[in-house]
């Protein structure tokens, strides 16, 4: 039996190389990536309207394909089932707004950054509130499964009202239609919601973090990894800024351009 289970552990470690390459070279022999973008969450993904993908997200996915060689195949995921997508094997990466964090990394791999952005509680003029304590006895709307998610529930007072929705499009909705006024989320997708219904008003009440985004891998797939980290280094100056400008209206932070390892 120990003779069994140490030929079991052998294979195991003898293999494990093996399959990390493996999406790197399936991608390389069917020239083509499959990347999860949420086409929700505008500017960072939509369809425009002639329903072709638009977004910071989707030129940064065409970027990788493009570096890689490959065409690239676009697969809508939101916040909640980005992960799942990737760990069984529906998509090879993840680009869809994947703050790096902590807590994901202990089941996913990243790439360097290639955007970052400031994640902010805002609401209308008239609602005064300038930091976690002014939340008691009021609802905040959150994206489930968001790192917005995650703060708001770990830092609210008791007696916070937290409202989830399951993507950006319907926390956004819910916002547009005045049916809560406050949302913790990125500046871009208020600066939307404030075009969508100038009458809101929505501004930042207070910063939650600053985020930043890196492509989402699975563990252990190195020789992908280095690909991708390569492509977004050698852009990062370059289209990554463009694209971050025309989107978001902002230079991309120093932090980013340092292409430094999460």
């Amino acid at each position: 039996m120990k003779r069994l289970m140490a030929c079991v552990a052998l294979v195991g470690i003898l293999t494990a190389p093996a399959m990390a390459a493996d999406t790197l070279e399936k991608i390389q022999s069917a020239k083509k990536i499959v990347i999860a973008v949420d086409l929700g969450a505008a500017p960072f993904g939509s369809y425009d309207n002639s329903m072709k993908e638009v977004g910071s997200d989707v030129e940064t996915a065409r970027l990788i394909a493009q570096g890689l060689g490959v065409e690239l195949q676009i697969a809508p995921v939101t916040s909640t089932n980005r992960i799942p997508f990737l760990l069984t094997g529906k998509v090879d990466a993840v680009i869809s707004q994947f703050g790096i964090t902590d807590e994901r990394k202990k089941v996913v791999a990243y790439s360097v950054p290639y955007a970052s952005v400031p994640v902010i509680v805002a609401g209308p003029p008239d609602v005064a509130v300038k930091d976690w304590a002014d939340l008691a006895g009021k609802s905040i709307v959150v994206t489930r499964g968001t790192n917005n998610d995650l703060d708001v529930t770990k830092k609210s007072p008791t007696g916070t009202s937290i409202v989830r929705y399951d993507d950006d499009a319907t926390s956004m909705t819910a916002i547009v239609s005045g049916q809560y006024n406050l949302f913790a989320t990125s500046p871009a997708l208020i600066n939307t919601i404030n075009v969508k219904n100038p009458a809101l008003k929505l501004e930042r009440k207070f910063v939650i973090r600053n985020l930043p985004f890196g492509v989402g891998l699975r563990k252990d797939e190195s020789a992908l990894k280095g690909k991708i980290d390569q492509i977004i280094r050698d852009n990062l100056k370059g289209k990554l800024s463009e694209i971050y400008m025309t989107f978001h209206k902002e230079q991309l932070p120093d932090s980013v351009l340092a292409g430094n390892d999460p």
